[in-house]
């Protein structure tokens, strides 16, 4: 089962995200965090471990 490396993946996404928009849309750290904690609030409510996120975003 490769979950591990998923979620590694899910990680990398998420933050070479965030460091996108902080150094892209001059977003603050603190905006950034904001979003970030949205995201994940979705994903928790859509019931979809961040892996499986991962493998779903991948599929598109």
């Amino acid at each position: 089962r490769k979950a591990g490396y998923e979620s590694c993946m899910y990680k990398g996404f998420v933050e070479s995200t965030e460091r996108l928009l902080i150094s892209e849309n001059g977003l603050s750290r603190m905006e950034v965090d904001m979003l970030r904690k949205c995201f994940d609030d979705e994903i928790k409510k859509a019931g979809i471990e961040s892996d499986q996120f991962v493998a779903l975003y991948h599929s598109r």
